[in-house]
């Protein structure tokens, strides 16, 4: 029984395993006589050569596909169906097609077919067979629809008036031209919006591929250029397909890269080609299993073209003393965020520029105030937009100034020079003028003892009746207790005035001390801020987050740059603080940045502003 079990097994299997690949045709027809030349195919996929017909003359083909269900078992085929008429008598082969499935080949067997005398035929069999054009007589059609581009080509794949070309080997001249053709037919254009700009004047470089009958089934930029002699900025950006005419034949394309440059020297400078690889399709005098002229891929690469800008130097005629090399359209400005304050206190002095030009490679005039003034590093801030005419938006630097003594502190000669290559000329924007008005004690000046008028009086005995001779013995200054006083005195603070000038040298010289005393009056401004701003989550995070920044740098000595939780965690340790206070440092310092984007709520806030002046005051008895 299991015998038969596997024997059963194998049969199906052998039988589940034959591809059926057939043909079939008539044995006899007449010279006159269409018949059909029938392939069926059991599957769906796979390369068919078909026979050559060079015996008989083609008049089309057609396709039928089929599924039959036998004992559970689905069957499915296709059949094509080629139409042939004889084109003289006698016997002719017709040679067997061949399929080519999964890596193995099937044949069918070659046909022979007896052709014999032509039969009487009716009219209407003749004009079928011999392609009839029922127009081709019709005056009326003569006279309005000849000349009709629909109607010209109506015969164009008729049977009987235009035969099929048989497939036929490829030579390898053939291949080179048609290789050549589809390249001919495609071109990377490169295109500049300014030949000849002003150094740090924006030109805008595209990359366009251009495509007309050629199909390209996919591609990649294989070599960008560097921009030798440029600052470069990429357009990012979705790019469609789009239709155009060239010279009156139309083209498909598509745009590969667009850049912003600006020229950094003058003279000539070289915008490179880029070169792109291309998956194209050749046509090949091969058809498929429809009867379709079959393509082949090939790997092409492309080059566009090299550009030549010829770069204007900026002109020396009127240029500033002060100007810094910025080209473009802009407006400068200037702005406290208070002024009123009291000594010690910190405002915060904004001066923004904003506009078209070369934005990224700008530099702010320079901040000259009071003495009595305390500047600080400024914090830079961006928003610009990368558009096809150039860079556009705002660049600001916010300065921190805290006054150490009272009074009137004007801001003043704030002033921004730049190039505008549309007028050609310099053009200056000065901000208005600042005052900063401090209340607190002004600086003493240095005070100028003045001498007490000693008057002389005569005293006169006005009892006496004579002249007492009295003897008024003159006390002499030298050597006495004053004299000694003032003379020693010098000699015994020289050493306190040698202490005094030691002690305020290093002080002054004492860089990283006196970074950390600024920070340390920051912390009070910002954890100040913070609590001004609980209703405002955006600004109370930030004002708590640069007091944690600056508590860092007075305590810990190190720059906003090395800031990270590993590095924070590893100092506080080495300086003995508990891990409990160090872990829920960092946490207050990570809920800074998440916060932000979190829905938190007022209680929230005053519980995170209580937590982190615990933290400050606890580290600061450690630290």
């Amino acid at each position: 029984m299991k015998k038969i079990i596997v024997l059963i097994l194998f049969v199906n299997y052998f039988a589940s395993a034959q591809v059926k690949f057939e043909a079939s045709a008539p044995k006899a027809v007449a010279l006159n006589q269409q018949f059909k030349y029938t392939l069926t195919i059991g599957v769906n996929s796979g390369e068919l050569k078909q026979p050559s017909f060079d015996d008989f003359n083609y008049y089309g083909s057609s396709q039928s596909s089929g599924i039959k269900v036998i004992n559970s078992t689905v069957e499915r085929t296709t059949t094509l169906s080629y139409t042939l008429m004889p084109k003289k008598q006698g016997t002719f082969t017709i040679p067997a097609a061949v399929l080519t499935y999964k890596g193995k080949t099937y044949k069918t067997k070659s046909l022979k077919i007896q052709v014999g005398k032509p039969k009487k035929q009716t009219q209407q069999q003749n004009n079928r067979n011999q392609g009839y054009d029922p127009f081709a007589n019709d005056p009326f059609f003569q006279q309005f629809f000849a000349n009709d581009p629909f109607f010209r080509n109506r015969n164009k794949h008729r049977p009987g008036i235009q035969q099929r070309q048989q497939s036929k080997p490829q030579t390898p001249e053939e291949k080179a031209a048609l290789l050549k053709h589809v390249k001919d037919e495609i071109f990377i254009a490169t295109t500049v919006s300014k030949t000849n700009p002003y150094i740090n004047e924006a030109v805008l470089v595209t990359y366009r591929l251009y495509v007309s009958e050629a199909s390209i089934l996919d591609y990649t930029i294989k070599s960008f250029p560097e921009f030798e002699g440029f600052w470069s900025q990429d357009i990012k950006g979705q790019y469609r397909v789009q239709q155009t005419d060239i010279d009156g034949k139309p083209y498909r394309y598509v745009t590969l890269k667009q850049m912003l440059l600006y020229p950094q020297k003058a003279g000539k400078l070289k915008i490179k080609p880029i070169t792109v690889n291309m998956m194209v399709q050749v046509p090949t005098n091969q058809l498929d299993i429809f009867g379709r002229r079959q393509m082949e891929q090939k790997e092409i690469s492309q080059k566009s073209s090299t550009k030549i800008v010829q770069v204007k130097p900026l002109p020396e005629a009127g240029k500033p003393i002060d100007f810094s090399g910025a080209v473009g359209q802009f407006d400068f400005s200037a702005q406290l965020n208070k002024n009123q304050l009291k000594a010690g206190d910190a405002a915060d002095l904004y001066l923004k520029i904003q506009g078209q030009g070369n934005l990224k490679l700008l530099s702010f005039p320079e901040v000259k105030l009071p003495t009595d003034l305390e500047i600080y590093e400024p914090e830079k801030q961006e928003q610009i937009k990368t558009t096809l005419q150039g860079l556009k938006g705002a660049i600001q630097q916010k300065y921190t100034i805290v006054p150490e003594y009272g009074g009137k502190f004007p801001i003043q000669n704030l002033s921004f020079t730049y190039f505008d290559p549309k007028q050609e000329k310099y053009i200056r924007k000065e901000a208005q003028e600042l005052v900063l008005n401090v209340a607190g004690k002004p600086k003493e000046n240095s005070v100028i003892p003045k001498k007490d008028a000693t008057e002389t009086a005569l005293v006169f005995h006005k009892n006496a009746t004579t002249l007492t001779v009295v003897n008024t013995k003159k006390t002499t200054f030298f050597k006495s207790q004053l004299f000694w006083i003032l003379l020693l005195t010098p000699f015994g603070l020289i050493p306190m005035l040698l202490l005094f000038k030691q002690k305020r040298d290093a002080y002054y010289n004492d860089v990283e001390g006196i970074k950390a005393r600024k920070a340390s009056r920051l912390v009070k401004k910002y954890l100040n801020e913070a609590r001004k701003n609980k209703n405002n989550k955006e600004a109370f995070y930030e004002a708590l987050e640069r007091a944690y920044h600056n508590f860092l740098k007075s305590k810990l000595k190190i720059e906003t740059s090395d800031f990270s939780q590993d590095k924070i965690a590893e100092l506080l340790a080495e300086r003995k603080v508990s891990q409990e206070l160090i872990t829920r440092f960092i946490a207050s310092l990570t809920s800074c940045d998440m916060a932000r984007y979190s829905p938190f709520t007022s209680a929230d806030i005053d519980k995170e502003y209580k937590n982190a002046a615990e933290i400050i005051t606890q580290l600061n008895k450690m630290l």
